[in-house]
């Protein structure tokens, strides 16, 4: 049927539990088999989706060679785990580093405030938390250079406002913002307090290991006297209480596509509801107005400036202190027995594009079986070129990896001045 995709599951071949897998089957009767747009894709009679819950195993597995390829999450694993030093597969050649450059979307990402509850409600509070939020040192400690700063709802879309500006890390400005709110340091007194006497302490709701992430945001708060405790739990339990917006502050993320969709994540009609994405109750009428004329308007070059001026009003409400993501399509290692175009996945592709444009080549897989047997190395595949932060194979082939400097200001001179 027109609707059926390229692959079927299997349910006598899958297995069900916390070690379980699905495995899906090439079609042989697949509708559009023999159209143009899929000719050279699809190359896989058969794929196997594997479930490790504990991201140690998934590592293990991987270069045990129990699955081929293996989406790497963590920075600090990509740059000091999976080396030559540390792994005989990848020092021989036989698993390789990929990092695909391209033009994937990128949903919004950092700290969310609930506006229904108090202080967060004010947008001084918002943007002085903004402020005490120091991504460019989370990323030079804690994750290696590998991602770009956000000041975007938008990001690799040219529905980004390209003028919106970078929220720099200022204790001082943060101070005289709370200043504002009616929160300051009592003569005596190393805490802040409001008028009522009552200390500024919160709960920031994380999943499990995310202290490594946010405990140094816990002591920038500490030190301009604010307590914040971590409220920890799994990730489906902390996902599930934010999207019934049951935190007081949590960290979030979100895919996207190309043409933004932003009336669920903005707009008042659901600043009320729950398991909506507008987790943060936005309710600004500005940006009602503006979200419906973009939903009204079919013509691109229109849409996009009102675009820019939505994504303006909502980086500038601080909902969201803004984090980072990454400017990749994919970050991925690989058993070196593949076949990859030269694009390396799709304009807007992610790690879910080998599966459908990567293929086995069997000389490379039967090269590598021997390899193994042999315990001797293999040289890298043709691909791509080596990059010159570290020792993984880069495809670029759109041109968009971001041009290194500093000062993000001399990247962007059109920035209008951070307030």
């Amino acid at each position: 049927m027109p609707v059926s995709g390229p692959y079927q599951f299997n349910p006598s071949k899958s297995k069900k539990g916390t070690d379980g897998y699905l495995v899906f089957e090439k079609r042989k009767d697949y509708w559009a088999k023999d159209y143009d747009r899929v000719k050279n894709f699809n190359n896989f009679d058969e794929i196997k989706f594997i479930f490790i819950e504990d991201e140690n195993q998934q590592a293990v597995s991987f270069l045990n060679g129990d699955y081929d390829i293996y989406l790497s999450g963590r920075a600090q694993w990509w740059v000091e785990k999976f080396t030559a030093t540390e792994s005989k597969e990848i020092d021989l050649g036989w698993v390789q580093k990929l990092k695909v450059f391209n033009s994937l979307p990128k949903g919004p990402s950092g700290i969310v405030f609930n506006t229904r509850i108090k202080p967060w409600d004010d947008v001084n509070v918002r943007k002085a938390f903004a402020h005490l939020f120091d991504v460019k040192k989370l990323n030079k400690r804690l994750f290696f250079g590998e991602y770009s700063q956000l000041n975007t709802f938008f990001f690799g879309t040219p529905y980004a406002n390209p003028r919106n500006p970078y929220t720099s890390f200022d204790p001082n400005k943060a101070l005289n913002l709370l200043r504002k709110a009616g929160w300051t340091v009592k003569s005596g007194d190393t805490r802040l307090t409001n008028a009522s006497g009552e200390p500024f302490k919160f709960k920031f709701l994380i999943s499990t290991g995310e202290d490594r992430i946010y405990s140094s945001f816990q002591q920038d708060l500490a030190n301009i006297g604010i307590t914040m405790e971590f409220d920890q739990m799994d990730a489906s339990g902390a996902f599930a209480k934010t999207m019934k917006k049951q935190f007081e502050v949590t960290s979030q993320g979100w895919t996207a596509g190309f043409f933004p969709s932003m009336e669920g994540m903005m707009h008042s009609k659901y600043a009320d509801d729950i398991e909506v994405t507008n987790i943060t109750s936005m309710n600004i009428p500005e940006l009602d107005e503006l979200i419906d004329q973009y939903n009204q308007e079919w013509d691109a070059q229109k849409r996009i400036p009102i675009a820019h001026k939505i994504d303006d009003i909502a980086v500038s409400s601080y909902h969201y202190a803004m984090g980072w993501t990454s400017p990749y399509g994919a970050r991925l290692l690989f058993w070196n027995k593949f076949g990859i175009p030269e694009t390396g996945i799709s304009y807007v592709g992610d790690w879910r594009s080998p599966i459908g444009m990567w293929w086995i080549e069997p000389d490379k897989e039967k090269n590598l079986q021997k390899a193994r047997e042999a315990q001797s190395s293999l040289n890298s595949p043709n691909i791509g070129y080596k990059s010159p932060d570290g020792d993984w194979i880069e495809i670029d082939h759109w041109n968009k990896k971001p041009r290194k400097n500093p000062e993000m200001k001399t990247m962007f001179p059109n920035l209008r001045p951070e307030n």
